[in-house]
């Protein structure tokens, strides 16, 4: 890890210390992980510690996940950890101006894309606030190729996606404590 990164939150869902945390009854953290890491992420930045195990129990109990994680996380699911913990969330379809308007004073945001190919699967990052507007995106290669870690808003993040290829799904915001 570099020294933009936050030890605390999860930055590489292949890294040792998480690859093999499994998802669901089939899947794994390095296959099927990024969806219970980006809710991860945004409740250890938003409200400090806690436990890896309460984050996925807490999704499963919701119904959030899909075929017995081979295939992930709902995007239903997040929606209903993320209002379970923060109550209020902000969402947005795949359209840039939602991103930036969503995005406006949210403290935290997650973002699903789909990867390069219509069959391509589906990759959930979360993004840290760090100054106003501007987040700290985790769990992305391409945000930290282009960016080096530093903070980007939630649209310069979706050009970058479209950019590469990738498809903008969906942008949840969580705007309060």
């Amino acid at each position: 890890m570099d020294e933009k990164n936050r030890p605390d939150l999860i930055d590489d869902q292949t890294a040792p210390a998480v690859c093999d945390i499994p998802w669901g009854k089939r899947g794994n953290t390095a296959d099927n992980g990024c969806g219970w890491i980006a809710a991860y992420n945004v409740t250890a930045a938003l409200l400090g510690q806690v436990r890896r195990e309460d984050v996925t129990g807490e999704i499963v109990r919701l119904g959030g996940v899909w075929f017995s994680g081979r295939f992930g996380t709902k995007p239903r699911g997040i929606t209903r950890y993320l209002r379970s913990r923060f109550g209020k969330v902000k969402t947005a379809g795949p359209f840039l101006g939602r991103w930036r308007k969503k995005s406006r004073g949210a403290r935290a945001v997650i973002a699903l894309f789909q990867h390069k190919g219509l069959f391509s699967p589906l990759h959930y990052v979360s993004g840290i606030g760090e100054e106003p507007g501007k987040f700290r995106f985790y769990n992305d290669d391409d945000y930290s190729a282009e960016y080096g870690g530093e903070p980007v808003t939630a649209d310069e993040f979706c050009k970058l996606m479209k950019k590469e290829g990738r498809k903008p799904i969906k942008l949840w915001a969580v705007t309060k404590d």
